[in-house]
């Protein structure tokens, strides 16, 4: 018997030192998250970047950090971060809501003079966009091009984002109260250029 308990002991303690050496290659070599290309660097995250001028006055948006930002379908993206972005603005009014380029003036009641105002919100993830000037068309292009280029993402993956693309009532009635839609992906509302 004293046999038979020495095998289960051994057995034990090999076992032990196996799920302790797993333990040890797990953590110095973390996964990249679920749901990443394998064409996307997952290791990137979070990664401090410095603001860089490419011989004009505005900052490079490729040396921004980058972050993932999670998917409506629950996946995830690996995009430049947009509250780390140079043309990223915040209004002290709502914290922890950006907006990618244009903001709107909160002082004023005027409407903005931009053709579209894209807000970001961090704790959720997501992107309204908002199209506030005729041809609401031409606006919406402008917005997506934008966000492309800011993110660093495809028509595809911005298909995936949280977000949604309306008009206010006094910039277009037709259209008012709708998810837009960007003009690419499935669903997107056809709008006159």
């Amino acid at each position: 018997m004293s046999r038979n308990l020495s095998w289960v002991v051994g057995l034990l303690i090999l076992f032990a030192l196996g799920v302790g050496a797993l333990y040890y290659v797990m953590k110095s070599n973390p996964s990249a998250p679920a749901n990443i290309s394998p064409y996307q660097n997952p290791y990137s995250y979070g990664t401090p970047g410095t603001v860089s001028t490419t011989g004009s006055t505005s900052p490079s948006v490729s040396s921004v950090p980058t972050t993932y930002l999670p998917t409506a379908s629950g996946g995830t993206i690996v995009a430049h971060d947009p509250t780390q972005d140079p043309s990223t603005k915040t209004l002290s009014v709502n914290p922890g809501h950006y907006y990618l380029g244009n903001a709107p003036d909160p002082s004023s009641s005027k409407p903005p003079s931009a053709p579209y105002i894209i807000e970001y919100i961090a704790s959720t993830h997501y992107f309204g966009v908002e199209l506030t000037q005729e041809p609401i068309g031409q606006a919406r292009i402008e917005a997506e091009q934008y966000l492309m280029q800011h993110l660093g993402i495809t028509q595809d993956q911005m298909c995936q984002l949280k977000y949604m693309v309306s008009v206010p009532w006094y910039v277009n009635q037709v259209y008012t109260g709708e998810n837009l839609g960007f003009s690419f992906c499935p669903g997107a509302v056809a709008l006159p250029q």
